[in-house]
């Protein structure tokens, strides 16, 4: 069996399998992984003899190739998954491998870049023609794809923006245009809204919507895109990923006091400890409540005139005029 052979086999099953099932980002990098790689360079070896030897060489050609430090090690997860999953018709390993790391000797991916939001962006991000959006992430701490998949209105299936009890309801996240479930449990979960960030989204919606029917950041009816929207927007601005608000809100949280246990609740963050599993701070909505509006925001909501008669029974706060 080549990794030619196999690498198909490998990707279909992870697409199908009902057991920790694939997220379509991850699908996306083991794709480039397989395509750009792993079948150009060793697609033709067989996996039965393919060892410790052969993946060093193969980690050296990557390296000679000024491949990042996490490209390498993702392609070489990837391998070793494809090598794993060839088995028999009864599910043991056909070519069981005791990988040496020490051997292979990966580079060090390192400490990843963190980059903070300044001041100066966040102003300049709060005066473009997205603000609406810039403050909503600034002030939940969504990550990008979830943000991009709060629906106006709570249908009980959908990341839903309730304006009533001032809260999103994140349940679902969007990647490319396509809805998923959050990567864990913890993702799903309540975030409570500041009072001014939640009149500022109520003041910008046009009335009647049809609750979960429409996503709640368009442009012209369509939903906006990630890739876009960095390339049109947060890079002239000077902001290096969307993760940088998320951080922002994060970083007030904690530097105002708020209960580390609704930090993480927020954030969507799992708890690291035993002790973490016990405590029940996060689900007392009162309190919660109480530390969003002691928290605040850290800005001043912009202020958007929009015409409300166009567009009429459609949301469209993603671009203001």
């Amino acid at each position: 069996m080549k990794f030619v052979e196999q690498a198909p086999i490998f990707f279909e099953r992870i697409q199908t399998r009902k057991r920790h099932p694939v997220k379509p980002a991850t699908l996306s990098a083991y794709r480039n992984a397989i395509n750009n790689w792993i079948v150009p360079s060793i697609g033709e070896q067989d996996l039965e003899t393919f060892s410790n030897g052969a993946l060093k060489t193969f980690i050296h050609k990557l390296v000679v190739l000024r491949k990042s430090p996490a490209t390498i090690q993702q392609t070489v997860t990837v391998v070793k998954l494809i090598v794993a999953s060839a088995v028999t018709p009864e599910g043991d390993p056909l070519y069981p491998r005791t990988w040496n790391n020490d051997f292979l000797d990966l580079p060090d991916i390192g400490p990843q870049r963190s980059p903070m939001l300044t001041r100066e962006q966040l102003l300049a991000a709060l005066r473009s023609p997205y603000a609406v959006f810039y403050a909503f992430l600034a002030g939940t701490g969504l990550r990008i794809g979830e943000a991009l998949a709060v629906r106006y209105g709570d249908d009980g299936v959908h990341t839903a923006y309730d304006p009533e009890n001032a809260v999103v309801r994140v349940r679902m996240t969007l990647w490319r245009k396509q809805e998923g479930t959050p990567k864990t449990t913890a993702g799903i979960r309540e975030v409570d809204l500041d009072p001014r960030l939640n009149t500022l989204l109520k003041n910008v919606i046009n009335f009647p919507v049809t609750p979960g029917r429409y996503p709640l950041f368009h442009k012209n009816g369509e939903i906006l895109c990630e890739v876009t929207l960095r390339e049109s927007s947060l890079k002239p601005l000077g902001i290096h990923g969307f993760h940088a608000f998320r951080r922002y809100r994060i970083t007030r949280l904690r530097e105002l006091g708020t209960p580390e246990d609704i930090v993480r609740y927020w954030a969507g963050h799992a708890g690291s400890g035993i002790t973490d599993r016990y405590s029940k701070l996060a689900e007392n909505k009162e309190l919660r409540k109480q530390w969003a509006v002691r928290a605040g925001l850290g800005f001043d909501v912009p202020e958007i005139k929009l015409d409300k008669t166009k567009n009429s029974g459609k949301i469209n706060i993603g671009e203001t005029e």
